[in-house]
């Protein structure tokens, strides 16, 4: 019995190890911001939040204008940058 349950705690404790989580989480990112690319308007930003660890909000921001990702730290910031885009 013991042989059966020790490969499932190798298994577990591997998947709590902050790099695979850090390498997944970039895969997932990286498939929505592709998805992003090819199902939203090419001129319009493409705007997600995600929670972090310690469990505070970021908001990402796409913009396919500049090809480049934002990252802000409140709603408002966001708001603004917006703002801004639209503003020049």
């Amino acid at each position: 019995m013991k042989a059966v349950n020790a490969p499932l705690n190798i298994i577990e404790i591997s998947l709590k190890s902050p790099p695979l989580q850090s390498a997944i989480a970039a895969v997932f990112r990286q498939v929505r911001l592709t998805l992003a690319r090819y199902l939203a308007p090419a001129t319009e930003p493409y705007i997600w939040q995600e929670i972090q660890r310690d469990r505070t909000p970021v908001w990402y921001v796409y913009d396919p204008h500049r090809d480049r990702t934002f990252c802000f730290t409140s709603e408002s910031e966001v708001r603004i940058w917006i703002e801004n885009r639209y503003s020049q």
